[in-house]
């Protein structure tokens, strides 16, 4: 599809991505690291790239109009002890052979080695469709923010998002709100105040939601559809700019429905969605329909996001993620996906018989290609697992068994592969787990109980220590839970 025309807000939403600047000459220059409006502690990683038509001289960092390092040449990559402060202004600068400057200007907060930003719990409660809100104390225990908020519709949210100051809600309407199953789904965002309080409410009507997610950043907000009801027909991925704190400006070209064929009843059904940390494609789980009748699920599929945050097509197509003897495709679609040092790895929900097993693909970080897929894993013990949460330095998955146990499983940071160490089964009485930021803690939505729960994690040897730390009351029937450090 050409596009000819972006909307201003698209343009903001592609620098701030993407922070590119170029002189009048071409002198050219990219900063990944630190990100604008971060919080970062001593010693701040700096990467920088610059080129252009004359050689690069050197690449400079200023802070508050003072520079505080230099490097020759046309990339830095170096940790760098800036000054201890909020709201600096850091400044990346390139020069070249005949004195040409491009910079790029960031507002960024720097704070003392070992001073950690808050963190903020956010439960969804499936029995009255709220969301409870809790602040991170020091040892890792929880403390009431606010009143928990009652979703705009009832039946939501069933799917939970965070990244940056953005959290992501969506849910399809249940017959209580919406009787002779009309059909419906509701997706509404909270802009995450610096309290960790939730602000003024967003929200866009869909005809269903299977999944909801953000990109790393907290700038884009995608959700699936897959609703063959008469009355709310929808198979597509929809899309926003959420930069702005809202729902209010759709990416170019949303929603995305190349993948299907609506008359025909022929193509991909998406399901769950991920994006992983540091690459340009959105992963998810699809089913592949003929005729409007299934005949494959489970399968694996890349698209590419394009600079205007919009949403490209299929990288390559989709293949069967549950690989195995007796595999299929699982009837919950789940996928985790976490980035090590040279590839992204794909983990979702398969079944072998009556077992849940974990299915895993490699994929290339440039190209978004799939390069591998292992067979189904299926520890030692022979637990029934499904994947849900990975810890923030992606060497841990915490895998549920559906009936309030956990396995945390180790990643191979080389392969990706996983494995089961012996004493990992804990029973946290929830099946939906989130870690902190920290490594420290793990949080679980107990359903049973009316509760979360926090728990002690060494990230080192992926042990949870039992009894929990201490627990906080929630709305009934708390499904979901995730952590946000914005």
């Amino acid at each position: 599809m050409i596009r000819l025309k972006l909307s201003l807000a698209a343009l903001i939403a592609v620098f701030l991505m993407f922070p590119i600047v170029q002189a009048q000459v071409g002198l050219t220059l990219k900063v990944t690291s630190p990100m604008n409006d971060s919080t970062v502690s001593n010693p701040v990683p700096i990467a920088a790239t610059a080129s252009g038509p004359n050689p690069v001289s050197e690449i400079e960092v200023w802070v508050n109009y003072k520079e505080v390092f230099q490097v020759s040449g046309a990339t830095l990559n170096a940790n760098v002890t800036l000054p201890v402060g909020s709201g600096e202004r850091f400044v990346v600068q390139a020069v070249d052979s005949k004195g040409n400057i491009a910079k790029v200007v960031y507002s960024i907060t720097v704070v003392p080695v070992g001073a950690t930003k808050p963190q903020y719990v956010y439960v969804g409660n499936a029995g009255d469709s709220s969301i409870s809100v809790f602040a991170v104390n020091s040892n890792g225990t929880l403390k009431p923010l606010q009143p928990r908020l009652l979703a705009p519709m009832c039946g939501t949210p069933t799917s939970l998002a965070t990244a940056g100051k953005i959290l992501l809600a969506a849910g399809n309407y249940t017959a209580v709100c919406n009787p002779g199953e009309l059909g419906g789904a509701l997706v509404y965002l909270y802009l995450i105040q610096p309290s960790g309080k939730l602000g003024t409410v967003s929200q866009a009507y869909e005809n269903d939601a299977e999944d909801a997610t953000l990109d790393k950043l907290g700038k884009l907000a995608f959700t699936s559809a897959a609703s063959f009801n008469p009355h709310a027909f929808q198979v597509s991925i929809s899309g926003w700019d959420v930069s702005g704190g809202n729902l209010n400006t759709s990416l170019p070209g949303s929603p995305y429905m190349s993948f299907f064929n609506s008359t025909t009843g022929t193509g991909y059904l998406p399901s769950a969605l991920q994006v992983a940390t540091g690459d340009h494609f959105l992963y998810g789980i699809f089913s592949k329909y003929s005729d409007f009748n299934p005949t494959g699920d489970g399968l694996l599929g890349v698209m590419s996001l394009l600079s205007d945050g919009g949403v490209g097509s299929f990288v390559a197509t989709p293949i069967a993620g549950c690989k195995g003897t007796g595999v299929s495709g699982g009837s919950r679609p789940v996928i985790v996906v976490v980035t090590l040092k040279s590839e992204t790895v794909a983990y979702q929900a398969c079944v072998k018989g009556s077992t849940n097993v974990i299915g895993s693909s490699i994929i290339n970080t440039s190209s978004g290609r799939i390069t591998n897929t292992y067979d189904a894993f299926l520890p030692p013990s022979g637990t029934s697992l499904i994947p849900v949460a990975v810890d923030a330095a992606g060497e841990w998955l915490a895998a549920s068994d559906g009936s309030g146990n956990i396995d945390v499983l180790a990643i191979n940071q080389s392969s990706g592969t996983l494995s089961e160490l012996p004493h990992h089964i804990f029973n946290v009485g929830a099946n939906s787990v989130a870690f902190d930021r920290t490594g420290k803690f793990l949080y679980a939505a107990q359903t049973g109980k009316a509760a979360v729960a926090a728990y002690a994690f060494n990230s080192t040897t992926g042990m949870v220590t039992l009894p929990a730390l201490g627990s906080q009351g929630t709305g009934p029937s708390p499904t979901v839970v995730v952590v946000a450090q914005p």
